[in-house]
């Protein structure tokens, strides 16, 4: 039987990314290039699996011209997918950048989501949830008609059904899923202290305080530290992870690490191995917008200059 991982992505977008020669306001700027790219937390997680050539399927909500376009460019690519059809346009990211490091964002608010398209959504995930091992519920801005306890939800659905669900701790929404008791979080310093409602200024205060999501029936908690690598915990134990130093700073998407610990998990791998996918695929993924272009000798280099330390509670 093959196991497979599920990506959920409820808010992806299409990325526009232009290059210009000045960005200046009050003037018209012409673009000496530009791409159209597929964004969201999870096609990263797709790009990166793929990479190992991984078995895994994507789902969410896409609607309207960029939905089709959306659907298209995954069906070029080969990403097995399938998503619920909603009536609102899916979002649309514009990036404009110069010659001089000057850059702008513009970042379309998330679709509203029905009721009845959430619905058609909890029965698909339903459905899936039969043929999927892993499941990776990715965080990002969603619009106020995504209900809050949707992960709660579609937690408790994955346990029903004894899956592992991989649960992203980045937004206030998915945080929520946590009194589900998912089978792993991720999160970071910054979300962590948000979430506990305190200052963290020492590892010990970052474990005691991962140790509280442990005790509400969470089996693993990992804590991204950015550029000081990460912290895994455990139920009896656990472990801090170190990386090499690197002149620019990591950033705080998750779904890299996201993407190496399911790997890892599907494929039955030691936890050593594992812990080392997940720290590497987050570095990988937070220094390189060209996943395309990333080969596994990358990981399994950065992977060798990874050190791992027990932490005993």
């Amino acid at each position: 039987m093959i196991n497979v991982i599920l990506t959920i992505d409820l808010n992806p977008a299409i990325e526009k990314r232009y290059i210009v020669d000045n960005i200046s306001i009050g003037d018209n700027i012409k673009a000496s290039s530009f791409t159209y790219n597929l964004s969201g937390k999870g096609i990263k997680v797709e790009k990166l699996l793929n990479i190992f050539n991984e078995n895994s399927f994507l789902t969410g909500f896409l609607g309207g011209i960029n939905g089709e376009y959306f659907h298209m460019k995954l069906k070029d690519a080969g990403i097995p997918h399938e998503f619920v059809g909603i009536k609102e346009e899916t979002r649309t990211i514009i990036k404009l950048k110069d010659i001089s490091e000057n850059y702008i964002n513009i970042m379309e608010e998330a679709p509203r989501i029905t009721r009845e398209e959430l619905t058609k959504f909890y029965n698909l995930s339903s459905d899936l949830l039969e043929n999927m091992d892993i499941i990776c519920g990715l965080g990002s801005t969603f619009h106020p008609s995504v209900p809050k306890d949707i992960y709660f939800d579609l937690i408790t659905l994955a346990n029903k059904k004894r899956k592992k669900f991989i649960l992203d701790g980045t937004e206030d929404k998915t945080r929520y899923g946590i009194d589900a008791s998912p089978y792993m979080v991720v999160l970071n310093k910054r979300e962590l202290e948000g979430l506990m409602n305190v200052t963290l200024d020492f590892e010990n205060q970052i474990i005691k305080s991962g140790q509280y999501i442990l005790d509400r029936g969470v089996g693993f908690v990992i804590i991204d530290l950015q550029e000081k690598g990460s912290i895994v915990l455990g139920q009896d134990k656990g472990y801090r992870v170190e990386i090499p130093n690197y002149e620019c700073e990591l950033g705080t998407d998750h779904s890299g690490m996201i993407a190496g610990f399911a790997l890892g998990i599907n494929r039955n791998y030691d936890l050593d191995m594992t812990m080392k996918l997940g720290q590497s695929f987050s570095i990988v993924s937070n220094m390189d917008s060209n996943l395309e272009t990333t080969e596994i000798s990358d990981i399994k280099r950065i992977m060798g200059q990874i050190d791992i330390y027990s932490i005993n509670y």
